[in-house]
């Protein structure tokens, strides 16, 4: 776990009590502290904020805009039913008189549609028929102009060979007429000569002929013209009255047909808009139902907001809100949670079934609780404030059933996580290690007087850190740095090779998310030496200018991590010299604050060379020492402006 240290609250009553002690064996005494060896808590502590289990959100169910004309008081305790909410329907009441008349209209036009689409179905049936007998008539006077066809396959005489037959019957008679009017004249003749009879009785003879042989010619022709002319044309007419019939019946029932879907159109439009009038007005009635909002839960009144931290809204009476919009959440306090966000550098510490205390101030004593779950990604709305911030969101179980109503939603709390529980370990405060370049010293009392000595550290909780190295149980080290003591020169870790990527490789495009180099040995900052390489000493704490403290009595970070970042400018400074003497002139004339110029930033991130390493140094120092905006705390985050130094508004 990082070595992120925090200011302990008696360390200043501590320092004021021994600056007012008149002896100096008595502020020995106030500035010393034993190593003690036994159990350490080591944990996770963030902010965090009070949140219920379960909730029921309350929305607008009207639609447009609408007004509030009540709503109920912030925090009240609620049943089911219970009224929370009054919205203007003023308008929508006036739109549900007219749309009854609408509607009244509407179902009138059903029923004339279905009485009409009755009518038609009938006279359409009716012309049908019609039409039916007509085709069937004049099938069957084309049937009785041929005659029927017999079920021994001969046809029943027909119109057309009745008709031939009496004609030939007439010739027949004719011809046999003609035969006697023939003998008659001849015989005649006979007579006439011999003077048996007048020349008129010849005569009449003859023109009886004449006129037998003329009726004959006509029988014959009226035959010939019945056959060709008369059978011929009175076929074609039935033939043409049976398919003109038939046509007839087809075109009745089409136009029936299209009759009947169109008058079944119309009804179904009407049904149409009688279902539509009347979903409008069933719609009007539901929202003027709905202005009454109720509680659908019984929980406490939170009103709803929308927007950012900038410009939130919650609702108020004579607020104006849209539909969907959320108006109350309900909030089952029953069963309560606290939600945190937890740095990346932890984060893995933390697991599912952790232990963790709940602090809130209205609670005289922590409450228990365990770690229900954490996310898996860093928080959206940190990437988005601060992209190099990654925080997790994690929830903690707050045990109990809340009925005393102690716990409420929004209320702020401080949750420390217990990651792990040290027994028979060496500890120490934090504010008694130091740290010179990358290793870490205290001051060990002596009875030859203080010496600075070489520690090695391990986990730490909010106030005191594992020794691992270096001390024994009861030995006794300074809070403070003694006065007049020069501060040590430790021996710093050899410094490895760093091998710069060239732009546009794998290796560069990688580096951007990876630590610059951590082990390059720091300069010497024992006496007031500049460790960023810039040339500007600076005093060291607030204790007469020691090392390894900074002014009012807070400490730096995670000293390795210090160190390391030290290195790391340093580093990129030697690369700037190499690469751009003159942006490295720049950067030395800028002095501590060389990180936060704008014009020097705007050079390295334009450099192919410089840009890729430069951002990594930017990356290795948030790593280890933070936004620099976490709680308040106002640093430069650069390595030059006392890296990992948590500045209050007051510094």
């Amino acid at each position: 776990m990082t070595f992120r240290p925090r200011p302990v609250p008696w360390l200043a009553s501590v320092i004021v009590l021994a600056s007012c002690s008149g002896g100096g064996e008595e502020t020995q005494r106030a500035d010393l502290v034993a190593v003690t060896r036994g159990k350490l808590t080591v944990s996770v502590t963030e902010s965090g904020e009070i949140r219920a289990a379960k909730s029921t959100t309350v929305q607008n169910e009207m639609e447009g805009n609408s007004t509030v004309i009540f709503i109920i008081d912030e925090g009240t305790m609620v049943e089911k039913g219970t009224k929370l909410v009054e919205l203007d329907a003023s308008s929508q009441i006036e739109r549900r008189a007219t749309q009854k008349i609408t509607v009244e209209r509407a179902e009138a036009a059903v029923v004339n549609a279905a009485k009409n689409l009755e009518i038609l179905r009938k006279e359409v049936a009716a012309a049908n028929e019609a039409a039916a007998n007509n085709h069937e008539f004049a099938k069957m006077d084309l049937q009785k102009f041929y005659g029927a066809m017999l079920s021994d396959g001969k046809r029943e005489m027909g119109e057309r060979e009745q008709s031939i037959k009496a004609e030939e019957a007439e010739i027949d008679l004719a011809k046999s007429a003609l035969k006697l009017a023939e003998d008659r004249h001849k015989w005649s003749l006979k007579l006439y000569a011999k003077d048996f009879i007048t020349k008129e009785d010849l005569d009449k003879d003859r023109l009886d002929y004449e006129s037998k042989k003329t009726r004959l010619t006509l029988a014959e022709n009226r035959l010939d013209i019945l056959r060709k002319y008369t059978h011929v044309k009175t076929e074609r007419q039935l033939k043409q009255a049976e398919k003109d019939a038939e046509l007839e019946l087809q075109r009745t029932i089409a136009k029936g047909e299209a009759q009947i879907t169109q008058a079944v159109a119309d009804h179904k439009s009407k049904v149409a808009e009688l279902k539509l009038a009347t979903e409008r007005l069933e719609n009007l009635e539901r929202q003027i139902k709905n202005a009454v909002v109720r509680a659908p839960t019984p929980g406490i009144v939170v009103y709803a907001s929308e927007g950012d931290r900038w410009r939130r809204r919650t609702i108020e009476l004579g607020a104006s809100v849209r539909e969907r919009q959320n108006l109350i959440v309900l909030p089952d306090t029953s069963r309560m949670l606290a939600v945190l966000k937890v740095q990346e550098v932890v984060i893995d510490k933390i697991k599912r079934g952790l232990p963790a205390l709940i602090k809130i101030d209205t609670a005289p004593t922590p409450l228990p609780g365990q770690v229900l779950r954490r996310a898996p990604l860093p928080d959206s709305a940190s990437r988005m404030s601060n992209p190099d911030l990654k925080e997790y969101k994690t929830t903690v179980e707050i045990f109990g059933n809340n009925e005393d109503k102690l716990l409420r939603p929004n209320m702020s709390a401080t949750v420390e996580i217990v990651v792990a529980e040290l027994d028979d370990v060496l500890s120490i405060p934090q504010q008694a290690v130091f740290s010179q370049g990358q290793v870490q010293y205290v001051w060990l009392n002596e009875p030859a007087g203080p010496v600075a000595t070489r520690i090695e550290t391990g986990d730490h909780n909010e106030s005191m850190v594992v020794i691992t190295k270096g001390l024994k149980e009861g030995q006794q080290v300074f809070l403070v740095e003694p006065a007049g003591l020069k501060a040590p020169d430790f021996p710093q870790p050899a410094k490895p090779e760093v091998k710069v990527p060239k732009p546009g490789t794998a290796t560069a495009k990688e580096g951007a998310g990876r630590s610059a180099p951590r082990n390059r040995p720091d300069r010497d900052t024992a006496n007031g030496e500049d460790p960023s390489g810039d040339g500007q000493a600076r005093p060291r704490g607030g204790n007469g200018g020691q090392g390894g403290r900074r002014p009012g009595g807070r400490r730096g970070g995670n000293p390795a991590a210090m160190a390391a970042v030290r290195a790391a400018a340093n580093a990129f400074k030697e690369k700037v010299k190499a690469s751009n003497p003159d942006l490295a002139a720049k950067i030395d004339a800028a002095g501590q604050g060389w990180m936060m110029n704008a014009s020097i930033k705007s050079e390295l991130e334009g450099d192919s060379v410089l840009a890729e390493p430069f951002r990594a140094l930017q990356s290795e120092m948030r790593k280890a020492f933070g936004s620099g905006r976490r709680r308040g705390n106002r640093g430069q985050g650069t390595p030059d402006a006392a890296p990992g130094r948590e500045q209050g508004p007051n510094n």
